[in-house]
């Protein structure tokens, strides 16, 4: 699947690409809208009505699966038609088609955001209370005694609690201090609870649990777990605790994809760095993961998903493997080191004013998405200064905000990671399996079906929202494609197109939880709005009388199924240094001034077989040869 999966990458961004490259030299379109004349738009829907090839198998090994981040390549090739039908792009146009990209992963991530509490809900009580040997066997479960210690090495992945909440870091990683509507502020709780005992009280009036620091064990007792002579049920407290405290706001993932981006300040603990690498390593693995749809409309349920091995799960967990992650931005990130590979790998030690700026100002704004578009233009400013380089500003920013809108999904899994979302978790796992845990990573790894349920389910939710925006470029754009190879002035334009954009409409309201079901479905929607009398096929006998339906030969095709096999041969047919690609305009000319030699002087002749023709008298045989015909090529 691998293979497949990364050639339908490639043959999306050479067709683009070449698209491209038409649009900046557009033919008249009479001949060809000609040739598509006569063309049925009922043949049309059969077009898109085909079923796709069958997927194999459910992925295993991670070596094999791993795709590099699916967002990263969704980012890539909606970067090549948004905004984008000129070879030559200036900066800006680019500046304007990246803020796009940022606006719609916001607004993707905004969505996802106010339904990940309900994800992480859902994923407990689907996995966790499940009849496994890591579960702990029904939401009917009873808490089997009233106390228990926990440390915060157990639930703290991210060590929050670490980070004094009245810090620069604790402004960006806790919630903040402004009232919420009766949610509980469960991690600065969590802080306050090391000075003073805690009572958790839900929002429907229960006290689900008390808490009390004590030093001499660092760890935290927690009380009146039974409530009563009853014992209080695990399913029914994670619902009460999860439906009671403050779930992540958009303002908080911004600010903790801007802890991402600039990597924090001066007053960093290193404990906390080196948890946001483990945290952006995690990600790494999981994002590159297609996952692989079931047989009903991609609709899978907890037994489906989980039915692969289990060990080959546990090793996403695996903190200590860095096999498929980018350790460069481990060591980058403990040395604040900020790396603009676009702009010749040049380093710039991260801006502790940038940083302080954007927490201070953070406080006194209400719209966090204009402050980091300044403070990213800032420290773009700062990097371009520092490098000596004639590369200009604008060239770090575009980095810059590129990291910017690749950290969003990685903040929104940080959210829902972050001590007050496992704490519930490592809670009932301890009490009802009576087990010990060396810390939150051994927690992750025992319990690895379930964080990476949860993982998984929260990226392709933002996946998800993210392509209904883009799909709406995508069909403006290959609805252009389409233009301009008709023509414009040709009265059955207008029906046509129509239909084209109707019945891409369809397509492109699809679902995905599967990168190979998304870039199929964008490779179709593309080439299908190119070649709408369907796929060529072999006619054999008789009815080769009937190849006239074919759409007829046609100079775009082919100078784009050159282009194609130049980029599959390892040939650059993009940009080059920001310029356009003199190879395509060469390839270009040559099949041109084939086409207008085949056009103007070549001929076809052709002889009959040997054929039977039946007669109302029988059958009267015609030898080989007995009919010659003369034709030209369409």
């Amino acid at each position: 699947m691998s293979g497949k999966i990364k050639k339908l990458r490639n043959k999306i961004k050479s067709k683009i690409e070449v698209i491209k490259k038409i649009n900046d030299t557009p033919v008249d379109g009479g001949e060809l809208y000609d040739l598509y004349l006569d063309a049925k738009v009922d043949d049309l829907s059969k077009k898109f009505s085909s079923k796709k090839d069958a997927l194999l198998g459910k992925f295993s090994k991670k070596k094999k699966d791993n795709q590099g981040d699916i967002f990263s390549s969704v980012i890539d090739i909606a970067s090549t038609f948004l905004n984008d039908t000129n070879a030559k792009v200036e900066s800006n146009d680019k500046l304007a088609s990246k803020n796009k990209l940022k606006k719609y992963a916001l607004q993707s991530a905004d969505i996802t955001v106010k339904d990940s509490k309900r994800i992480v809900n859902d994923a407990v009580r689907e996995v966790l209370f499940v009849n496994t040997e890591t579960s702990i066997c029904g939401v009917e479960t009873g808490f089997p005694s009233d106390t228990i210690s926990i440390s915060p090495k157990e639930f703290d992945f991210l060590e929050v609690l670490q980070v004094d909440p009245l810090s620069d870091l604790g402004t960006i990683m806790y919630e903040q201090p402004s009232p919420s509507v009766g949610k509980v502020k469960m991690n600065r709780d969590l802080y306050g609870a090391f000075s003073s005992p805690y009572t958790f009280s839900a929002t429907n009036g229960k006290d689900l649990f008390d808490l009390n620091w004590n030093t001499a064990s660092q760890e935290y007792d927690v009380s009146g777990l039974k409530q009563g002579l009853s014992a209080l049920k695990v399913g029914e407290f994670t619902k009460d605790y999860y439906s009671s405290i403050e779930g992540p706001n958009m303002d908080d993932i911004i600010r903790n994809t801007m802890l991402l981006t600039l990597k924090g300040g001066g007053d960093n603990p290193p404990i906390v760095d080196e948890a946001l690498s483990f945290l952006t390593e995690l990600c790494e693995k999981l994002f590159g993961l297609c996952g692989s749809p079931d047989e009903s409309n991609l609709i899978q349920t907890t037994s489906k998903m989980f039915n692969e091995n289990d060990a080959d799960v546990e090793s996403y967990f695996d903190f200590n493997d860095v096999e498929g992650i980018d350790v460069d931005d481990r060591e980058t990130r403990l040395r604040k080191v900020l790396k603009f590979v676009d702009c010749g790998n040049f380093e710039v030690p991260t801006s502790t004013e940038n940083f302080e700026d954007f927490v201070y100002l953070s406080t006194e704004t209400n719209n966090l998405s204009e402050l980091s578009d300044s403070i990213l233009g800032n420290a773009a400013a700062n990097a371009a200064l520092n490098s000596g380089s004639d590369v200009p500003p604008i060239q770090f920013q575009l980095e810059l905000i590129s990291g910017f809108i690749l950290n969003l999904p990685k903040a929104i899994i940080g959210s829902i990671i972050s001590p007050k979302y496992i704490l519930p978790i490592v809670l009932a796992y301890k009490a009802v399996q009576n087990v010990t845990l060396d810390d939150v990573k051994d927690l992750m790894k025992k319990l690895s079906k379930l964080f990476f349920k949860i993982i998984k389910d929260v990226f392709w939710r933002f996946i998800q929202e993210f392509w209904k925006l883009i799909k709406r470029d995508l069909l403006v754009f290959v609805a252009e494609i389409a233009a301009t190879i008709l023509g414009k002035k040709y009265k059955r334009l207008i029906a046509i197109l129509l239909s084209i954009i109707s019945i891409l409409r369809k397509i492109l309201a699809k679902n995905f939880d599967n990168c190979l079901e998304l870039f199929t479905t964008i490779i179709q929607a593309i080439t299908s709005a190119l070649n709408l009398k369907g796929p060529s096929i072999n006619i054999p006998g008789i009815i080769l009388s009937f190849s006239d339906i074919l759409p007829g030969y046609s100079t775009d095709r082919a100078y784009m199924n050159a282009a194609e096999r130049m980029a599959k041969a390892g040939l650059n047919t993009g940009e080059i240094y920001g310029e356009a690609n003199e190879l395509l305009a060469f390839g270009k000319a040559l099949i041109d001034g084939n086409s207008e030699e085949i056009d103007n002087n070549s001929f076809i002749k052709a002889a009959s077989k040997f054929v039977v023709i039946p007669t109302p008298l029988g059958p009267v045989p015609l030898p080989p040869g007995y009919i010659s015909v003369a034709g030209k090529i369409f």
